[in-house]
């Protein structure tokens, strides 16, 4: 479960790039719980959270490439969920989610990068 003083560390950090992305505290919270769950503290949370979300809204020409080649349209689920977060979010999930385990991997790896891969798969 989240605390007030998870979301007081991680609104200040995360809370403006989830509110642009057509998000609010409550998918920020969402979001901190599936973390957490995970075993991530809140500051490293919202700090995957903010470097995430800007991965996958704007992926490299390399990650859409290979995510282009299995059948993902990553640019085109950006388009359609324009102003909503969780759309995007549901969308990418429900489509990668259609891949084998080892390429699920690799296309979380190549949009989110080393660092936070694992923090947000």
């Amino acid at each position: 479960m989240v605390s007030i003083e998870d979301l007081t560390i991680a609104i200040p950090k995360a809370g403006p790039v989830v509110r642009q992305l057509g998000g609010d505290v409550e998918d920020l919270a969402f979001f901190l719980t599936a973390m957490k769950e995970g075993g991530i503290n809140a500051s490293q949370g919202a700090n995957a959270l903010k470097s995430g979300l800007a991965s996958l809204i704007n992926p490299t020409k390399t990650a859409s490439e290979s995510l282009a080649k299995m059948g993902v349209n990553l640019n085109s689920i950006i388009n359609q969920n324009k102003g909503d977060l969780m759309g995007i979010i549901t969308e990418f999930g429900t489509a990668i989610n259609k891949l084998d385990e080892f390429s699920r991997q690799q296309v979380l790896e190549q949009v989110f990068g080393k660092f936070q891969y694992a923090r947000m798969s």
